[in-house]
C-alpha cells in the first residue's frame, strides 16, 4: 500500500467514525459540517507546497481556504474577508517569484 492510499485510508475511517458519533449522539460536528468543503481548497494545496515547494498558486489556494475556514468558524471575521485574500493575494504576487514549468 502506497502513502497516499494509506493516508485516504486513515482519513475516510476517521471520517466514518466521526460521522457514527455524530449519528449515534455521542458528539457533535456541527463545527465540521459546517465548513467540511473547504477541505477540497485547502487539501491539494498542501500536498502541492509538499511535492512542488511554495508556489504562487498553491499559496493562494492555501490563503483562500484558510480565509473561508476563518469565515466559517469566526463570523466577527466576514467582514474583513475579502480585504484580508486581496491583501495576501497581493503580498503572495510580489513576494513570491513565478515558477518556471
Amino acid at each position: 500500500m502506497e502513502r497516499k492510499e494509506l493516508i485516504l485510508a486513515a482519513a475516510l475511517i476517521f471520517l466514518g467514525i466521526g460521522f457514527f458519533g455524530e449519528t449515534v449522539g455521542m458528539w457533535r460536528l456541527d463545527w465540521f459540517l459546517e465548513s467540511w468543503w473547504v477541505l477540497f481548497i485547502l487539501v491539494p494545496s498542501i500536498g502541492n507546497m509538499r511535492d512542488f515547494g511554495l508556489t504562487r498558486g498553491n499559496l493562494l489556494g492555501f490563503s483562500l481556504g484558510l480565509t473561508l475556514l476563518l469565515v466559517a468558524w469566526v463570523p466577527a471575521f466576514r467582514p474583513f474577508a475579502v480585504s484580508y485574500i486581496l491583501i495576501i493575494a497581493g503580498l503572495i504576487i510580489f513576494m513570491v517569484p513565478k515558477s518556471e514549468m
